[in-house]
């Protein structure tokens, strides 16, 4: 079924402790949802963290609205990459850390899995700062897109593994966030 329609994610709290409902949901929809499964004070200090990274270069504003308020600053070839000057600085930063190693994300996987879990470390960085939806330009006057493009996780790599995606604040249709093909 090739339906353009969007639907909420299903949610799998439920499923915690239940080692093979939670392999037939992934095995069945591609994926798993939990919501608050990670601590919200380590979440929380690792926005900030970012948030600090991104308003020193002047990406955020100031605002007392929003915690994370785009300035309107296009970035400059792959600053805000993983391999960029911001992208290295938030790949190190001890809080994020903290969440990638959260014993509760740690546990659900090594239920889901039956064995020890071992975090991809060349791909521990692989922090996205995603603008809203708009197009910018380069100096080369190029259009360019803030939105990662649709792809597929494991084609590139020749390894079983499974991505985490945390969002590090709350999402809304305006804000954007993450869409799966089942």
């Amino acid at each position: 079924n090739m339906s353009k329609a969007y639907a909420p994610f299903r949610e799998g709290n439920q499923l915690l402790g239940h080692k093979h409902e939670l392999r037939a949901e992934l095995e069945d929809h591609g994926y798993l949802f939990m919501r608050e499964l990670l601590h919200a004070d380590a979440v929380a200090q690792a926005r900030q963290d970012v948030r600090g990274l991104l308003l020193e270069d002047g990406y955020v504003d100031e605002d007392s609205l929003h915690e994370l308020k785009w300035s309107g600053k296009t970035p400059e070839g792959n600053v805000l990459q993983c391999t960029g000057a911001i992208g290295r600085k938030i790949s190190q930063l001890e809080s994020l850390n903290r969440v990638i190693h959260e014993e509760s994300l740690l546990e659900l996987l090594r239920e889901l899995y039956g064995g020890e879990i071992f975090i991809w470390i060349e791909n521990v960085d692989r922090v996205r700062i995603q603008f809203r939806d708009e197009v910018g330009s380069t100096f080369g006057g190029q259009q360019i897109s803030f939105t990662t493009p649709a792809h597929q996780d494991g084609y590139h790599f020749p390894v079983k593994f499974v991505t985490c995606w945390v969002p590090l604040m709350d999402i809304d249709l305006q804000t954007g966030g993450l869409t799966l093909l089942e």
